[in-house]
């Protein structure tokens, strides 16, 4: 009996910590990365935060040396987690913007780093 107390009561204990966690977590850390992938950039982000789950659409902007071209974002697009990029060597900064309620944006912008040459 007092063994299933204490075991009932850690449990609480768990889920109440890992609550506090997701409640502690900054919801517009979008965790936005990028990593080479053979001859294209996968960029990737966590669909689980709640910026990325309340925003109705999104634009990806991907800027290439001179060169820059847009991307829309459908909401289930955004909740994929991420997408492929076939780019050039150069270094290649990926900005997502997310279209949340009434007029608000929120963009995170990551940046390739050159290769090693």
């Amino acid at each position: 009996m007092v063994l299933g107390g204490f075991i009932g009561a850690a449990l609480v204990l768990t889920i109440n910590a890992s609550q506090s966690q997701t409640l502690n977590a900054d919801p517009y850390d979008l965790s936005l990365s990028v990593s080479r992938a053979g001859e294209s950039f996968r960029l990737k982000w966590n669909p689980q935060m709640p910026a990325l789950r309340e925003a109705r659409s999104g634009e990806l902007l991907i800027e290439e040396g001179t060169a820059s071209k847009r991307q829309p974002l459908s909401a289930g697009d955004l909740a994929r987690g991420g997408v492929i990029y076939r780019g050039a060597s150069a270094p290649v900064r990926f900005r997502l913007t997310l279209f949340l309620r009434g007029r608000a944006t929120f963009t995170e912008t990551v940046e390739t780093q050159p290769e090693a040459q």
